[in-house]
């Protein structure tokens, strides 16, 4: 038992056996504590079980047997149990493997015998039997395909641990949807390179914010007058220029979002709030003037 391959993956017998809190499988998974390696894993409450146990400790015993060597301490023990507890992942797996392919190439054969039976003699008899027969059939071929949809997933998110890896290739397919395929340039010519696509774009860009384009005031007042932009009313001024009350940054204060910062300071906000509880009047007025 030198070596267990699965698929790209592989367990040495020096691999770690590690206790696992939780049911399932007798299985391998990825060790985030170890560095990254791989690792054996038994669930614990299969050490509940009385059986369990003395099937481990006379398979210890075996194994010292086997290998003419002998118990020395603690940790030659927990080696012995860990060679043994690596034996009985692979016996149980290998043979429930086995197992279930026995069960289906036997239940294939029985559902072709009783459709051939089922054209001859149309009792309801051999039909009861026939659906009886493909629904077990069905329910092997379902777990199987249950196991390796897991065994897929363990690996996408539990044994390569990269669950963000989803959304990693989410994020990108929407850059892509937003990338600039092809651009008409200024001379009429499509292009679809997206080095010439960066080009023509800053040629255009640096040209549009270099023109001196001269637009008389009467066109512009024309346009102001004909568009519906919103007026303040007469009283509204007259509120904008009073002098902002400790109430009122207080009242703001309190509004903003613990952990952010609101100012390119990058001051946090408990900062502004002890500020306006403490600071006198004549201090954020001055503040304020700043700020304008």
């Amino acid at each position: 038992m030198s070596e267990r391959t699965r698929g790209t993956e592989a367990l040495t017998q020096h691999t770690e056996v590690i206790l696992w809190p939780y049911k399932g499988n007798l299985r391998e998974s990825n060790c985030d504590t170890c560095g990254g390696g791989k690792e054996w894993r038994v669930q614990t409450w299969r050490l509940q079980n009385t059986k369990v146990v003395e099937k481990l400790e006379h398979g210890t015993q075996y194994y010292f047997i086997e290998n003419k060597g002998s118990v020395q301490s603690l940790v030659v023990l927990w080696e012995g149990y860990q060679a043994t507890i690596r034996g009985e992942i692979i016996v149980g797996e290998v043979g429930e493997k086995r197992h279930r392919e026995k069960r289906l190439v036997k239940l294939e054969t029985e559902l072709i015998a009783l459709e051939r039976q089922y054209t001859v003699q149309l009792t309801q008899v051999i039909k009861k039997q026939m659906n009886q027969t493909r629904e077990e059939y069905n329910i092997v071929t379902r777990d199987e395909v249950c196991q390796q949809y897991l065994l897929r997933r363990k690996r996408l998110y539990e044994a390569v641990n990269k669950g963000g890896k989803l959304l990693a290739l989410l994020g990108k397919k929407e850059q892509s949807d937003s990338h600039i395929r092809e651009l008409w340039t200024a001379k009429g010519k499509l292009i679809r390179d997206p080095k010439e696509i960066m080009e023509e774009m800053a040629a255009q860009i640096e040209d549009f914010y270099k023109s001196c384009i001269t637009i008389p005031e009467a066109e512009i007042a024309g346009f102001l007058n004909d568009c519906p932009l919103t007026c303040l009313s007469l009283q509204k001024p007259v509120d904008l220029k009073e002098e902002i009350t400790k109430e009122e940054l207080s009242a703001a204060l309190g509004q903003l979002q613990k952990g952010k910062s609101p100012g390119p300071n990058g001051l946090p906000v408990k900062f502004y709030r002890n500020l306006g509880r403490g600071r006198c009047r004549t201090y954020m007025r001055h503040i304020i003037t700043q700020l304008k």
